[in-house]
């Protein structure tokens, strides 16, 4: 609870902070590598499986890096922690498994990406991203709610800044030193 709440606090205070047009978090970078993937149930059948690259993010992250939401919603503040667990999917994956079919509203189980069994809800398909690099195919997404799900260990804060982002560093270490003095940081 108290890394969700870190979390919630430190996207606040950010997208308030001056020439911050938009912040959010990731569990994985595009164009780093990648992270972790697996097989999905389709509404928890095991006769219906699925295979997708997973991430935790907020909603923040893809309006950062404008990724645009091609259907249904993004994530916002009537999902909590205790509500059903929403979920967006990219819009490759929404077109292999639900090619003549709406995807909102369907559900996935992927909890051996992180031990949370709670079921995922879609609720917007967005945009695909290359994870692996500009040459590589973008695959099937997976985005659960990071304010939703058990906490990852590592996640990166995004920004998209009207100034110059190198002016802004320092306004951010301050705003992360605010909440945790003690806080490893990297800025890149």
């Amino acid at each position: 609870e108290q890394q969700r709440l870190f979390q919630a606090q430190l996207l606040e205070r950010l997208t308030a902070t001056p020439g911050i047009v938009a912040a959010g978090t990731i569990s994985a970078l595009p164009l780093s590598g990648g992270g972790p993937d697996g097989t999905f149930l389709i509404n928890n059948d095991p006769s219906r499986k699925g295979q997708a690259d997973y991430r935790l993010a907020t909603a923040g992250y893809f309006s950062a890096l404008r990724i645009p939401v091609l259907r249904g919603r993004m994530f916002d503040t009537t999902d909590k922690f205790e509500s059903p667990n929403a979920a967006v999917v990219s819009q490759s994956l929404a077109q292999k498994y639900w090619p003549n079919e709406d995807p909102i509203g369907q559900t996935i189980q992927f909890g051996n990406m992180d031990g949370d069994l709670r079921l995922l809800h879609i609720v917007g398909v967005v945009g695909d991203i290359h994870d692996y690099g500009v040459d590589a195919p973008m695959l099937p997404t997976v985005y659960a709610n990071a304010l939703q799900r058990l906490p990852s260990s590592n996640w990166t804060v995004v920004a998209r800044a009207q100034s110059e982002p190198s002016a802004l560093v320092p306004v951010m270490r301050g705003v992360v030193r605010s909440l945790d003095p003690q806080l490893p940081l990297k800025f890149r």
